[in-house]
């Protein structure tokens, strides 16, 4: 199915879901590799760093294996803890300060003229909705952070690093944002800000993300792998295709002014969607007790 047009952008409820709580704010929660972006964030990053020296091309093959098994055979635990083995070791004695130099000079090169026209319609659409944005991804949230603040999310979170007191990192993982680690980091942000999951929505590409999909009330597809596509049809949930990245913003503008129209982005989103909470607010008030 794709992308309806207009108002209705935004998917309606097709199927039945197993929500984690009822009260709250509405949000709609999304993956960021296929879904979002066109690409790999951790690979695409990945490929930076072995360009500065900072990773072999036999750590990235490494990873690029276990990244496979992970996705093609989700149930073995043995190759989710190798691929989260390989992501802590690809950057152990790395500084902090170092491992976000090359995130800084790799996003807009590599990462923003991969975003899916049909992802930025889809999230503008929500946030006009007065509905919280989330980015969850397993890519490290050093990479996942300025990702979802160019992309006007309200909150993300990622795979966790471990760092060491002398501030580079010790190639171990504190928290692993995959499977079942997102429904993890979906009730800590709801702790937080609560959140209707009856009412709130997530969108994947991977089978990897089924048991994030089934914690909402509106559960959806984005180019879903074999799995996902099979497991979607069977429970009724709506299938999106996303084929048209484009830049995030347009190359001919200076890099100061892509930063003071990201800051305004921002302002407007925060201004849209006090405007959206206080026009339900006064609804609330007139309705009948």
């Amino acid at each position: 199915m794709t992308t309806p047009p207009g108002p209705a952008r935004i998917p309606h409820r097709i199927g039945g879901a197993t929500p984690v709580g009822t009260a709250g704010e509405v949000a709609a929660f999304f993956d960021l590799d296929h879904t979002i972006i066109a690409t790999s964030a951790s690979f695409a990053f990945n490929a930076e760093f072995i360009r500065n020296g900072m990773m072999s091309r036999r750590t990235l093959a490494k990873t690029a294996v276990a990244k496979l098994a992970v996705e093609v055979v989700p149930s073995e635990v043995g190759d989710t803890q190798r691929a989260m083995d390989l992501a802590g070791n690809a950057v152990r004695g790395m500084t902090r300060a170092e491992v976000q130099r090359v995130v800084d000079e790799t996003l807009e090169e590599i990462i923003t003229p991969k975003v899916f026209t049909e992802a930025k319609e889809l999230i503008a659409d929500h946030r006009r909705a007065g509905h919280s944005v989330v980015v969850l991804s397993a890519a490290a949230s050093e990479m996942v952070q300025p990702i979802a603040r160019m992309l006007g999310a309200d909150q993300f979170r990622g795979t966790e690093l471990e760092v060491g007191p002398d501030g580079q990192y010790t190639g171990a993982i504190s928290f692993y944002c995959w499977a079942d680690g997102k429904v993890d980091a979906m009730r800590s942000l709801a702790e937080k800000a609560p959140v209707d999951f009856s009412a709130s929505y997530a969108y994947s590409d991977s089978d990897s993300d089924i048991p994030m999909l089934g914690q909402v009330g509106h559960p959806v597809a984005v180019n879903p792998n074999r799995l996902l596509r099979r497991e979607a049809v069977e429970r009724g949930w709506p299938i999106l295709e996303f084929s048209k990245p484009t830049p995030l913003f347009p190359s001919s503008m200076p890099k100061t002014m892509r930063g003071k129209l990201k800051d305004k982005l921002d302002n407007s989103a925060i201004t849209t969607r006090a405007k959206a909470r206080t026009a339900m607010d006064a609804l609330n008030q007139r309705r009948p007790q």
